[in-house]
């Protein structure tokens, strides 16, 4: 899958199957955290992989007996090196970027499991000194987060996002900010329009007379891409009609034409209306 596909359809799993994880499956999550990004590129994380048993269970405890934990057949403890971010930042290393740092890695291994087929679900209530004793952590670590990783026993629904637009300022706080875009949020679902503010916007909320005096058409197909329909003279003074990724130059849809998605390769085609 590609990025914002893994990033849309990924979902918190409470419930694992017992099936054993490869251990390169949890060396590639691994790898790729430590690509993640950090203040003055300190990489002020550490991972404590735990298969034992005994100890997943007590990580539960640890976490206010959340019991799906233990069910996971890994769980990853994700620390920060305090003294590595004090050492370079002092106080506003220790209290801020080591989280910063170690939130991260931490979204990066989700979203590499997700892409591996399997579930994870950041858990950050717990009992700080009862994890650290649980992983071994020297006093200068602080556990920012467990993870809990295994293959999905369940499917859980998307559940209810506040959309960016309100959430997002521009150029100063509470100053709308204008933009359209269009998303897939799960593979073979219809996809969803987030219009806000510009010609797709016009073209989609004000019909069909708003698209005749803006002069173009665009399509979005099943994978979340926008095309736009363009015209040139072919040869004897012919028409031809073409699709591109571009808004430039794009023409309305012509009267009794009708436009279709291609199976094989998602792209927009025209043809008369039946």
């Amino acid at each position: 899958m590609d990025i914002f596909d893994c990033i849309f359809s990924r979902r918190s799993v409470r419930a694992f199957k017992p099936d054993d994880i490869d251990d390169k499956f949890i060396g590639l999550m691994l790898d790729a955290a430590t690509h993640a990004p950090s203040a003055g590129n300190i990489q002020d994380w550490h991972f404590v992989v735990i298969k034992d048993e005994t100890k997943r269970k007590r990580l539960a405890s640890a976490a206010f007996d959340q019991d799906f934990m233990a069910d996971a057949p890994v769980c990853i403890v994700v620390a920060a090196d305090l003294e590595k971010a004090s050492l370079r930042y002092g106080k506003r290393g220790e209290n801020l970027y080591a989280i910063q740092d170690t939130a991260n890695v931490i979204t990066i291994i989700m979203l590499a499991a997700h892409e591996l087929g399997l579930g994870t679900c950041w858990v950050g209530a717990f009992d700080e000194d009862k994890v650290s004793h649980v992983a071994e952590l020297p006093e200068n670590f602080r556990p920012v987060a467990i993870l809990p990783v295994g293959y999905p026993a369940e499917k859980p629904e998307m559940r209810e996002r506040v959309p960016f637009e309100k959430v997002t300022s521009f150029n100063g706080y509470g100053k709308k900010f204008d933009i359209a875009y269009a998303v897939q949020p799960e593979p073979g679902k219809e996809t969803r329009i987030k219009p806000i503010g510009n010609i797709v916007e016009d073209l989609i909320k004000k019909g069909k007379k708003k698209m005749k005096a803006s002069k173009v058409y665009s399509y979005i197909n099943s994978k979340g891409q926008v095309y736009w329909l363009h015209s040139k003279e072919g040869k004897g003074g012919t028409t031809l009609f073409f699709f591109s990724r571009r808004p430039k130059d794009a023409i309305y849809l012509p009267e009794g034409m009708e436009v279709f998605e291609s199976e094989s390769t998602h792209l927009p085609m025209l043809r008369k209306k039946k």
